[in-house]
């Protein structure tokens, strides 16, 4: 999926319902207006950080801990595209 503004909130939403603080694979997304930038902080306290037209796919999406949140997020969008 190729992140937009958009896409980016979107996920960063999703995810917050989707944070499970017992998964150590789980992560926390954050959506930055000012940089454009979305950053996801896993429980193992890695970091990652994605721009406005950057690609994310479900290998990232599973390394990051937003898996569901990136399933539902591009399937919405895809149905609306």
């Amino acid at each position: 999926m190729r992140l937009n503004k958009n896409n980016m909130m979107a996920l960063a939403d999703e995810q917050a319902s989707n944070y499970n603080a017992n998964n150590r694979e789980s992560g926390q997304a954050f959506y930055d207006d000012e940089d454009e930038l979305l950053t996801i902080i896993t429980n193992e306290a890695r970091e990652f950080s994605f721009e406005i037209g950057q690609d994310i796919d479900v290998r990232d999406a599973k390394e990051c801990g937003i898996y569901e949140a990136f399933v539902k997020v591009a399937h919405d969008f895809d149905d609306h595209e």
